[in-house]
């Protein structure tokens, strides 16, 4: 089956239970922290962190910008640590495995402030798809 994309914006699950029940129903039981030098929109670079949770036998994942379980920021040092806050999600997996993720955010997020209209919607960061890639 063809890998598809979808993301979500400014997610919070309220607690890290919450979203670790999430990972479990979704079966994602493996998880790398990507760090890199980046560009801000202003061009300065800076590190950034990204979480990623995923299942390399069943070829899906999910990538936060916060760490909902420890609270870290994607920036390090830009905000208080925050558990249970995921903010920019970007899931990956064929058609059906996204659905039920979808569906999954849905039953434990307690906010969502966008959803991707599609799979593969251009909201999905180009290197989102690199980071991803990383760990297939």
């Amino acid at each position: 089956m063809t890998k598809q994309t979808w993301s979500f914006d400014l997610t919070h699950f309220n607690n890290k239970g919450r979203f670790q029940d999430f990972l479990d129903e979704a079966g994602l039981n493996e998880y790398k922290r990507i760090t890199k030098e980046e560009e801000d929109y202003k061009g300065n670079k800076e590190k950034r962190h990204s979480f990623i949770w995923y299942n390399p036998e069943e070829n899906k994942a999910i990538k936060t910008s916060n760490n909902p379980i420890s609270g870290k920021y994607w920036v390090p040092g830009d905000r208080e640590d925050e558990t249970g806050y995921a903010s920019y999600m970007a899931l990956y997996g064929d058609k059906e495995q996204l659905e039920r993720m979808t569906e999954l955010i849905k039953k434990h997020s307690e906010f969502i402030k966008a959803i991707a209209k599609e799979p593969n919607y251009t909201n999905f960061r180009k290197n989102d798809k690199e980071k991803l890639d990383e760990v297939f």
